[in-house]
């Protein structure tokens, strides 16, 4: 569904965060199955954003969907104010 649920019961924001995870795991599978890559390369922000996209890329490889997982983290300094 993609948007936020403001407002809502936390038991539809969880089935909203639940679809969501599903439609990314089928992405990221449906690519992998494609494009037969010989490894997954993540660039991991240490947010949650990219720790979920971390545990389901991982979650693959333990399928063995995708052969292998490397990960990437480059600490620039750029963050807002605001996320330090």
């Amino acid at each position: 569904s993609g948007g936020r649920v403001v407002g809502a019961r936390p038991q539809v924001r969880v089935a909203v965060m639940l679809s969501s995870v599903h439609t990314t795991t089928k992405t990221i599978a449906s690519a992998a199955a494609e494009h037969r890559p010989s490894s997954i390369y993540v660039a991991f922000s240490g947010g949650r954003d990219s720790a979920v996209i971390l545990d389901i890329i991982a979650r693959e490889v333990r399928a063995g969907t995708i052969p292998e997982l490397k990960i990437m983290s480059i600490e620039t300094g750029l963050q807002a104010d605001g996320c330090k």
